[in-house]
């Protein structure tokens, strides 16, 4: 009962000092422990560079390019059959796991045909930084990207699934002026 009582003398304001006007810290569960701090991230001795000062491959890669941007559509494949749209036999579903092709529909206004156009889907590798409480790790990301290009406009976009750029297909629409670009999906690698 003592130990009570000692305690509910500690809390209680001094004789001196109104209720109000106290200048004792107060005292939380928060304050308890040694003062916190952020946690520095560990310099490796023998590092030549900070991991901030090494520019992204693709600012080395591709500088940049103000021209701007055509207008694009990507929309997402399957090969289906009878079966698949009418009796629903297969494991097929709508969604974009079950489909075989990326097709991007890339529109340049200006050109006159297809010999004007670049066309190449391309490896960059992405620097992403994880911050972990031994400080900074620097890990490398294999991305493709598409990059049709005429004169006066550029596309230069990652591709959101790994694609077999060597049996892709490309068709030139001079009506629409738009460039039709169909690639497989590599399934094997989601």
């Amino acid at each position: 009962m003592s130990d009570i009582l000692a305690l509910s003398s500690l809390l209680q304001p001094s004789e001196g000092s109104s209720a109000g006007t106290s200048t004792q810290p107060v005292v939380t569960p928060a304050t308890f422990g040694p003062p916190k701090s952020k946690p520095k991230a560990r310099k490796d001795p023998k590092a030549i560079w900070d991991p901030a000062e090494v520019p992204y491959a693709d600012e080395i890669e591709a500088p940049r390019d103000d021209r701007p941007v055509p207008q694009f559509y990507m929309f997402y494949k399957q090969d289906v059959d009878a079966g698949d749209v009418f009796l629903g036999t297969s494991d097929k579903t709508p969604g974009s796991q079950d489909c075989t092709h990326l097709v991007y529909k890339v529109f340049f206004p200006d050109a006159k045909g297809a010999q004007e156009l670049e066309l190449d889907v391309k490896v960059r590798i992405v620097r992403k930084l994880c911050q972990l409480s031994l400080g900074l790790i620097v890990g490398m990301l294999q991305k493709q990207r598409l990059v049709a290009e005429s004169s006066s406009l550029r596309l230069d976009t990652f591709l959101p699934m790994p694609v077999d750029s060597e049996n892709g297909k490309a068709q030139w629409d001079a009506a629409k002026k738009c460039l039709c670009v169909t690639l497989p999906i590599l399934l094997d690698e989601l």
